[in-house]
């Protein structure tokens, strides 16, 4: 997790550095995509991806566990990123749009992350969330993670995991990534830290990624 975090931090901190030149320049004509597709806005610089991930194309999705859209697209998503798994993967980067609740959503995020159970919760978070259960502090989602079967020491490391420096950085970057991608709703694709999928019909958005990956795929 360390190296991930190191990795993770220099990327946004590259992207921050290049915010201001990729929005200035970042395209939104699409003449040269197919008109079925959704709409997408391209970057003039790639951000934030791992160069030294030369065998899959990544895809971010900036999402929030408050978002009813981000919870409908999760589903989706995830099978569509199953389905392709052997040419992308898919990071999913909660954002907060600087709103304490999203912000404490996002440290569960990764905090979760940290300890290695985001995964098999993250329909879990979304039904909490939806049925108002609260997770938006430290002791408030060790209660809730009681409910779902974890030991004293799996809370203790939770705990660990939630205050640390790591989970705070990650949760700051994944925010300036946002930033930098002029990132204004979720659920939002970006691949290959270039192409900015923008629309909220979740059929076209994947059409659109799935034309994406192809495209990058073949130029490999």
């Amino acid at each position: 997790m360390k190296n991930f975090c190191n990795t993770f931090c220099c990327l946004a901190l590259s992207a921050s550095l290049l915010f201001s030149a990729n929005i200035a320049n970042a395209t939104d004509n699409n003449s040269n995509f197919p008109k079925d597709l959704s709409p997408i806005k391209t970057m003039p610089n790639a951000i934030g991806v791992d160069e030294a991930n030369t065998k899959k194309i990544e895809i971010f999705e900036f999402f929030s566990y408050a978002c009813s859209h981000c919870n409908d697209f999760s589903p989706k998503l995830n099978a569509w990123t199953e389905k392709n798994k052997n040419l992308v993967e898919v990071k999913k980067m909660p954002v907060s749009f600087n709103r304490t609740a999203m912000k404490a959503l996002a440290k569960l995020h990764y905090a979760l992350q940290t300890v290695g159970k985001n995964n098999p919760a993250e329909a879990k978070i979304f039904d909490a969330v939806f049925s108002r259960k609260n997770v938006y502090n430290e002791n408030a989602a060790a209660e809730w993670l009681k409910t779902q079967g974890w030991s004293d020491q799996e809370i203790k490391d939770f705990k660990v995991a939630y205050n640390s420096f790591g989970v705070n950085s990650l949760g700051s970057n994944s925010d300036k990534l946002a930033q930098a991608f002029d990132i204004s709703g979720t659920p939002t694709l970006v691949v290959a830290g270039k192409y900015v999928i923008e629309t909220t019909n979740f059929d076209q958005v994947l059409k659109t990624a799935d034309f994406l990956v192809n495209k990058i795929q073949s130029k490999k």
